[in-house]
């Protein structure tokens, strides 16, 4: 028997009712990856609190660095704006890799996807002299990958991006791997590099870091934003997205959907 028009109605009446819904906005917009990440290192752009703990290997970070470096696609990114009645310090983590965020007040979102990829850059790009966390207070990815012995490094002569021991991050024509995304960092840095060798920097190796500082300092990526969204609709976004990368695991959406619960 077909439905009734009356049974039709109750149907549309009720996809369309959750006021939550229609209060929660979703835009797109295509961005600098230079842009998102100056927000992240200003502690403005922070993970939920729901989200899991940094799991990226160091064959993960390389991994990341040659597809920036050959000018592929990263993924794109998926940012929560609470809505005025959500508690910010409750619904984001006061840290993202090494950078400590920033007051709840300039907080500009909150990372729902992209959070591996975003601490991975925070770690990429973090001075060679700058504080670090206690170690202590690390994950234990963050731990084995960022804490260990090794460090990466752009190294001109191998054209690519590799861990090596400290004591070697220095050698041939490599330079700390962050400096790519600044030129204002990186000429001063090859400069340097052909004080210490006496010479002129060959060709091939100075057209490659060109190269590779253009690829960062040029990536853009695709960006939504949800804004005005309940936690239990951002949740609900995360569960749906974060299946790439590390799998989310089914144990870690029931955590998320316990935290968003009233």
């Amino acid at each position: 028997m077909a439905p009734s028009v009356t049974a039709g109605r109750r149907q549309r009446q009720h996809l369309k009712s959750p006021a939550k819904i229609d209060s929660m906005r979703i835009h797109q917009s295509a961005d600098h990856l230079s842009d998102t990440l100056q927000a992240v290192l200003d502690g403005r752009l922070v993970p939920a609190a729901f989200q899991r703990p940094y799991v990226w290997s160091q064959s993960d970070v390389t991994a990341l660095w040659e597809s920036l470096l050959n000018g592929w696609p990263i993924g794109s990114f998926l940012i929560w704006k609470p809505g005025a009645g959500v508690d910010l310090a409750k619904a984001g983590r006061s840290r993202l890799g090494p950078i400590q965020a920033a007051g709840a007040s300039r907080w500009t979102g909150m990372i729902l996807d992209g959070q591996q990829r975003l601490t991975t850059l925070a770690w990429s790009f973090l001075a060679a002299d700058a504080a670090r966390p206690d170690p202590m207070s690390l994950f234990d990815a963050e731990r084995a990958t960022w804490a260990g012995d090794d460090v990466i490094v752009a190294d001109g002569e191998q054209r690519r991006v590799l861990w090596v021991p400290k004591s070697d991050a220095s050698s041939g024509w490599r330079i700390p791997v962050g400096l790519l995304g600044d030129l204002a960092l990186l000429l001063p840095a090859l400069n340097a590099l052909v004080s210490k060798h006496q010479g002129q920097i060959p060709k091939d190796v100075f057209d490659w870091f060109d190269a590779a500082s253009h690829a960062v300092r040029s990536a853009k990526i695709t960006t939504t934003t949800i804004e005005d969204a309940t936690p239990q609709e951002a949740v609900t976004a995360f569960a749906h997205v974060a299946r790439v990368g590390v799998p989310v695991t089914p144990d870690e959406v029931a955590a998320a959907l316990a935290w968003a619960a009233p």
